[in-house]
C-alpha cells in the first residue's frame, strides 16, 4: 500500500500492528485503509486541507482536539431519516 510506504505515520502503525499479529498481515492493511478512510471523512465534512505534520495520536487529554462532525447527534438521526 503506497500510504505505508510514503507515510512514515502510517508506516509506524502498520509495524506495531504487525507486531501484535505477525501471521496476518492484511490486518494492518485493512486498519491503515480504515485509519485514512475515517480522516478523508473528517478532512472532507471540516472542508479542510490534509496536513502531514497533524497530530494523529495526541495525547494531551483535551476534548477540544478530538475530530469534530460538525453535527449533533440529533442532527444526524433527522438526516438518515429523510
Amino acid at each position: 500500500m503506497a500510504a505505508i510506504r510514503s507515510n512514515e505515520k502510517m508506516k509506524q502503525f502498520s509495524d506495531r500492528i504487525n507486531e501484535k499479529n505477525p501471521n496476518v498481515k492484511r490486518k494492518s492493511i485493512v486498519a491503515c485503509m480504515r485509519k485514512l478512510l475515517i480522516l478523508s471523512y473528517v478532512i472532507w465534512i471540516k472542508d479542510e486541507e490534509f496536513d502531514k505534520n497533524y497530530a494523529w495520536n495526541n495525547t494531551s487529554g483535551k476534548e477540544e482536539t478530538k475530530p469534530s462532525f460538525g453535527q449533533k447527534k440529533t442532527e444526524r438521526r433527522s438526516l438518515r431519516t429523510r
